[in-house]
């Protein structure tokens, strides 16, 4: 394997301007110029290197300047240049411009010179606008898309190349010998498969990871012989070639090693180290001919692979391949001595291993939302959607025409849905139109509908804060794999708070992939709902105390009642109100009782990752917070899925109860009692000792256990831990629902140390009686470390709820209350260290 890269020979290469493409030997040839192909290749090799000493850094800022010189301001690029600096060919989209927006998007991801960062991304933001009509170039630049997106960086434009990308990639053929889905292999064709593997990391599009990574396992297999590399030669290769053929190229080993790379950080299989470790040792002389592709001494890089002999020039092009092979080797051999790479950062106990999925906000999912132009009244008296209206009425029959056009070519995927949300939305709006005038037409109601319509993007801020649980249906799923539900909190406008949902399977070895994000959403319609009469009485306690214009209500109910048999009682004390003084102001808050407790369903078409929760009742009006998921059995019973959640209304906080048993139905409750106070109540998943018992921060700054008899009302919580640690001296509160094992009841847990910092902990509880605490942790499981302390709130790690799986726990946890990540953490280590008496002392 090899050692530290050289950078000799690329110095010799690089002059103040720019990188010659050709060399007769080690001789840079000036007469041939310069190219941004492999400037681009130059700028990836030098940001991407670790500890870069004073000569990487100059070269990756000359590169940089060339290619950005390069650039015109529509994102298209210049190729070749002379050695007196003319630009050569005219501005395009080719190959080249491909491979520099996977240069700047490198460069910006990791490089460690801010000011270079600074300076890449502008000119990525340029690039991005720009698409090619060649499915390689498209490739190059989703790698480099990819690169931004995880930096957060541009993440709107870069996801709209992706799932343009995504449109170019054409499917292996998988029915067939040849599965390639062109006639002929060419040159670097191993960036086609590592872009559908890098495109579908960042859209969860599972069918299209799998594509990528089967046509990759091809592509292998047909550049494999005798165990080791035989790349396709210059001149390409078709269907029954003989191998080997020569003149084989370096660029093609090193697309294979960096695809190689690609697919180890999506699927951790060692498989894919051992291809990079091989591209390496085709370099160092495990190839068809057994000579060396590389100057070990320069670290120059040979052109061309012949039969018996090498191509003994040391372009620019063979240089780089060199060069980044070896440091993915390099990093390989980490691996491979037992020392984790992640991309994604590593912190805390060893027995804690971060993943690579990243779940990040898109703000381009959208509902559509009535929109009133001001509810307060202008001067004149008259609402501000009468005025809109008479607007409407004046416009000429042309300019109705013209913006119903213009909405159509704006809205156009979506225009048959829309057109029915805009005739919905101008009924409601309808009576405020005066009747001194014409009615309206059928266009002009169409055009006022979409007048009172707005789109509401539901991730546009965060996407963070989940809890995870088994899938209700596990049919299908492989030996030891476990389906699996995430719930998660969407940050919109407003900071208002929605309930999204994903789904995916995580196998026997602890490999987890998300199923391809939904495209559309579908929201629930209102669905008839129960009440109980003794929880209700529990909620008038809590609201303003018993007095007997509520037991007039409540002694006309049964025990099970709904909305009508509500109203009827409430008209019963309505009648009685001239001997109740209290009665107006009683039947006022019953009714905004009743409207906390509601069900919706939704339509039956709709996928599971398609449904989205929004606030219904005035309480959750500006949010339906932290959903805390857990699968509760009954004894005897059927399985139901309950979900606690902070309800806000922009001035107040309370908890409500979600219940579900499919998924598509759900039911909304308020809590009530002493224990159900503040935030962050969580349920244990089954009852202990024949009664429901939940975790409870009551007081704002400790866990507590507090006991239930239905579920509903909470008495008063007994204290389990106090705050003790540094990084938990604020404030301690619960991660989720406790999760049994045999040795006690694991709860995760959260702490706030300085500057508001957010880690997560855990502690272990007595299965029979929780409230005796087994140990603690006295370090953080997990604390906000590398980019997951920048977003939305600051050096944030938080967790509504983990899932176990075998001896993984699997925990899914929102980064800066912006984005989600997911971290496996062994059961068996963390069991240990909690009963450690050393430890938890």
């Amino acid at each position: 394997m090899p050692g530290a890269v050289r950078f000799d020979h690329l110095q010799v290469l690089t002059t103040s301007t720019g990188l010659y493409e050709h060399a007769s030997g080690t001789r840079p040839r000036v007469e041939h110029g310069m190219c941004v192909d492999d400037v681009a290749r130059g700028l990836v090799v030098t940001a991407r290197e670790q500890d870069p000493s004073a000569q990487v850094r100059a070269m990756a800022d000359t590169y940089l300047t060339f290619l950005l010189d390069a650039q015109r301001p529509d994102g298209t690029m210049h190729n070749r240049r002379s050695a007196d600096g003319a630009w050569l060919d005219e501005p395009s989209t080719d190959d080249h411009w491909g491979r520099a927006l996977w240069a700047l998007g490198t460069a910006v991801a990791h490089s460690p010179d801010a000011d270079l960062v600074a300076r890449a991304q502008a000119g990525a933001t340029r690039a991005l606008q720009a698409r090619s009509v060649h499915p390689r170039a498209m490739a190059y630049a989703a790698l480099g898309a990819a690169e931004l997106f995880g930096a957060h960086t541009d993440e709107l434009a870069a996801r709209r190349l992706l799932r343009d990308v995504r449109a170019v990639l054409l499917p292996g053929r998988h029915d067939r010998p040849w599965p390639w889905p062109y006639g002929r292999l060419t040159y670097a064709n191993a960036v086609l498969p590592e872009a559908m593997v890098r495109v579908a990391d960042v859209l969860h599009d599972t069918d299209l990871r799998a594509d990528g990574l089967a046509l990759l396992t091809w592509l292998v297999q047909e550049q494999t012989l005798d165990g080791h590399v035989s790349a396709v030669p210059a001149g390409g290769r078709s269907p029954g070639d003989r191998s080997p053929a020569f003149d084989q190229q370096p660029i093609e080993v090193a697309a294979l090693a960096e695809a190689g790379w690609t697919a180890y950080r999506s699927t951790h299989d060692p498989r894919w180290v051992s291809l990079v470790t091989r591209c390496a040792q085709w370099f160092t002389g495990d190839n068809d001919t057994g000579l060396p592709m590389r100057d070990a001494t320069t670290g120059g890089g040979y052109d061309g692979l012949e039969r018996g002999s090498v191509n003994q020039n040391q372009g620019a092009e063979s240089t780089l391949a060199w060069l980044s092979t070896a440091q993915l080797a390099a990093r390989a051999t980490s691996i491979d001595q037992g020392a984790p790479v992640h991309s994604a950062p590593s912190d805390g106990p060893a027995w804690v291993r971060r993943t690579e999925h990243v779940l990040r906000p898109d703000p381009a999912r959208t509902v559509d939302l009535l929109f009133l132009p001001g509810q307060e009244a202008a001067a004149s008296g008259e609402s501000r959607a009468t005025l809109v209206l008479e607007r409407i009425r004046a416009l000429s029959d042309a300019q109705v025409a013209d913006e119903l056009r213009d909405l159509a070519v704006r809205f156009g995927e979506r225009h048959g849905t829309l057109t029915r949300t805009w005739r919905a939305g101008y009924r409601l709006v309808e009576h405020r139109l005066p009747d001194d005038g014409p009615p309206l037409s059928a266009d002009r109601q169409q055009l006022a509908g979409a007048y009172v319509t707005q789109q509401y993007a539901l991730e546009g801020s965060a996407l963070c804060n989940p809890s995870m649980v088994e899938h209700p249906d596990q049919s299908g799923t492989a030996p030891g794999s476990t389906r699996f539900v995430l719930s998660l909190r969407a940050i919109g406008e407003g900071h208002h708070s929605s309930v999204e949902f994903r789904t995916g399977t995580i196998d026997a070895a602890d490999v987890l992939t998300f199923d391809a994000p939904p495209r559309a959403v579908h929201l629930a319609a209102p669905h008839t709902a129960r009440f109980s009469r003794t929880a209700f009485a529990h909620q008038i306690h809590d609201l303003h105390g018993d007095d007997a214009s509520s037991g007039v209500v409540l002694d006309a109910l049964e025990p099970e009642f709904d909305r009508e048999d509500l109203a009827r009682a409430l008209a019963r004390l309505h009648d009685q109100q001239l001997t109740r003084g209290g009665a107006a102001e009683t039947i006022r808050r019953v009714d905004q009782l009743a409207e906390r407790t509601y069900a919706v369903r939704f339509p039956r078409e709709s996928s599971l990752q398609e449904r989205v929760l929004m606030p219904r009742a005035a309480a959750e009006s500006r949010g339906m917070e932290d959903v805390r998921l857990t699968r509760f059995d009954e004894p005897g019973g059927v399985p139901e899925y309950l979900g606690t959640y902070t309800a806000y209304d922009g001035h107040q906080v309370s908890l409500q109860l979600l219940r579900t048993r499919d998924f598509r139905t759900f039911t909304s409750t308020p809590l009530s009692g002493p224990g159900a106070r503040n935030k962050g109540l969580a349920l244990f998943p089954r009852r202990v000792g024949g009664r429901g018992l939940a975790l409870s921060r009551a007081d704002r700054e400790s866990n507590a256990v507090a006991v239930s008899d239905d579920l509903s009302h909470w008495e008063a919580p007994q204290l389990v831990q106090g705050p003790v640690q540094p990084w938990e001296l604020v404030q301690l509160g619960n991660c989720g629902s406790p999760i049994e094992t045999e040795r006690g009841w694991v709860v995760l847990t959260h702490g706030v140390g300085p500057m508001r910092t957010y880690s997560i902990g855990a502690m272990l509880l007595d299965l029979d009686d929780p409230t005796r605490m087994l140990g603690r942790l006295t370090r953080p499981l997990l604390a906000p470390v590398g980019d997951e302390r920048t977003g939305y709130v600051p050096d944030v790690v938080y967790s509504c709820g983990a899932m176990r799986h075998g001896r993984t726990l699997v925990l899914p946890y929102g980064c800066a209350d912006t984005r989600t990540r997911i971290a496996l953490v062994d059961l068996d280590a963390l069991l240990e260290e909690l009963l450690d008496p050393a430890v938890t002392a």
